[in-house]
């Protein structure tokens, strides 16, 4: 009698910390729609950072009905000379669907404009729910994995992207759903399933922004070795293999192809983007006359440590808004870069102890973070001096699953021997990355809208 009251007890606890599980996700999901939907009503163009650029795109896709090419004297910026109608701009195609509907009831143009941004805010929640997905098959405490959700989109520069017209939530977005498909398809096995629910992020990701592509790239490494290590027959390895490149073909294909035959075979319209810039910029901004590292004789280390690149790179990675002009005080800075460091090394310390971390996905996710890193240093050096961290926030979910992944060591020894002390760790965590991003957003952010 007395061990069938005690299930019928751990039952009844199991199915109310359930409950207060999924009512912690809902209401995370919740807080961040109406913090990023406020924002993204009253912040002005001036303060959102390339929007006045990419807008033009659904603006001129609503107008015309039809796909630009990008050498419309109508998108062409005047001190740029160029357009984002060269590169993939898939977030442009859903802000069309979204200011359609909006049509249905007002033109105005401050609502048309929120109708776009709604593609940011949709992506930031959706990346919350892939991050506790995600949380769900890396951690073995709850806790932690809201800690990891978190951490991830309550990052204040996180949520200033979420509150904006751009390519860089969504994209952020992308690389969240494509490393719950790495872990869906290692852990539950690779079926067309798990291949398809890899392809479609993949495909999506293709279309949006190019300095997240090393997810790409992962995700061919990633899905062989596994495949290989569980000894999947090679035939079908090879067929999955070509399931997911028809469907990230079927998705993102179609662009590539029209860019190719009408840009006289630029497939990616970098080469068209460049030749338009240097044909149509005001003379200080054409390509050839940019004052960039490399033209002013300056030395990798000149541009990384002593021109503050380094330094920018990070602040504006942690929170920086407007066009990187309303800072947030430095020793908040300063206090969240130690924290995610000692972080980092609470994982290094689990890597060591156990020996038996997810190799492969770490190999992967580090390169998912050396990858934009390279690129926006590449960018800065010979195209145009640029330190800013939406280049390289396709490292936020690594970085954040490796910072707890350490936590959740921590969490697991402590719990074995004093198991009411463990949560304690995350939860101070989790209340000042809330804390942080609450000084930082309604401190900086919104007044300065």
């Amino acid at each position: 009698m007395g061990s069938t009251t005690a299930t019928v007890l751990a039952a009844n606890k199991k199915k109310s910390d359930d409950r207060i599980y999924q009512f912690a996700i809902l209401m995370g999901a919740a807080c961040l729609f109406l913090v990023t939907v406020y924002i993204a009503n009253i912040m002005t163009t001036d303060h959102a950072p390339d929007e006045s650029m990419r807008i033009e795109i659904p603006k001129w896709i609503v107008a015309h009905g039809a796909l630009p090419h990008g050498d419309e004297k109508e998108l062409i910026n005047a001190q740029w000379g160029f357009s984002y109608g060269y590169t993939p701009y898939l977030p442009s195609l859903i802000a069309v669907l979204f200011m359609k509907i909006t049509a249905l009831f007002t033109t105005d143009a401050g609502a048309m404009l929120v109708a776009a941004r709604f593609v940011s805010v949709l992506a930031i929640v959706v990346t919350w729910f892939a991050c506790c997905a995600i949380g769900d098959r890396m951690f073995g405490k709850r806790v932690c994995r809201i800690l990891f959700a978190v951490m991830c989109c309550c990052l204040p520069q996180f949520i200033f992207l979420g509150s904006y017209f751009n390519n860089d939530a969504f994209g952020v977005m992308c690389t969240a759903l494509i490393t719950l498909a790495w872990l869906r398809g290692d852990q539950d096995g690779w079926t067309v399933k798990s291949a398809v629910l890899l392809a479609v992020p993949i495909g999506l990701l293709a279309l949006t922004y190019y300095n997240d592509y090393a997810f790409i790239l992962c995700s061919i490494l990633f899905y062989f070795v596994s495949a290989i290590r569980k000894k999947m027959p090679a035939k079908k390895i090879l067929l999955l293999a070509l399931l997911i490149t028809v469907i990230v073909f079927a998705i993102a294909g179609w662009f590539f192809i029209r860019n190719y035959l009408i840009h006289d075979g630029d497939f990616l319209g970098m080469r068209s983007l460049n030749a338009s810039g240097q044909k149509y910029a005001e003379e200080q901004y054409k390509p050839t006359n940019r004052n960039t590292p490399e033209h002013l004789g300056w030395s990798w280390y000149d541009m990384i440590f002593r021109s503050g690149w380094l330094l920018f790179t990070i602040q504006s990675f942690i929170g920086m808004f407007g066009y990187a002009v309303f800072h947030l005080p430095s020793p908040m800075y300063w206090v969240y870069s130690i924290g995610v460091l000692l972080l980092l090394a609470l994982m290094l310390v689990r890597v060591i102890r156990d020996r038996r971390f997810p190799k492969k996905l770490f190999f992967c996710l580090v390169i998912c973070i050396v990858v934009p890193v390279l690129l926006s240093m590449h960018y800065s050096y010979y195209t145009d001096y640029q330190p800013q961290g939406r280049y390289i926030m396709s490292a936020l979910i690594p970085l954040m699953l490796f910072c707890t992944y350490g936590v959740d060591g921590t969490v697991c020894r402590i719990g074995k021997k004093r198991p009411a002390a463990a949560p304690v760790l995350p939860a101070v965590l989790m209340v000042y990355e809330i804390g942080f991003s609450i000084l930082a957003v309604a401190g900086v952010l919104i007044p300065n809208g």
